[in-house]
């Protein structure tokens, strides 16, 4: 996830998928990444991800939107 996250992240204030379609296709790139880890392929998805302390797509999104109207707020 160092290498996919912050590409992923990016500028995630500004492109935030709201289409099911771009959604599901930011998850598959996380599932497949998260399946390659032979320790891991026989766990779920969601398994996998608090295994590898990793937060959903949707949660970490909401988190950076936090953020961002925290620092709105200050200026």
């Amino acid at each position: 996830m160092v290498y996919i996250r912050p590409t992923v992240e990016y500028k995630s204030i500004i492109w935030s998928p709201h289409f099911k379609h771009d959604i599901d296709s930011v998850e598959k790139a996380k599932k497949r990444f998260t399946k390659r880890r032979s320790s891991l392929q026989h766990l779920s998805y969601d398994e996998r991800l608090v295994k590898l302390g990793i937060p959903a797509s949707e949660l970490r999104r909401r988190h950076l939107d936090v953020i961002f109207c925290y620092k709105v707020n200050l200026y």
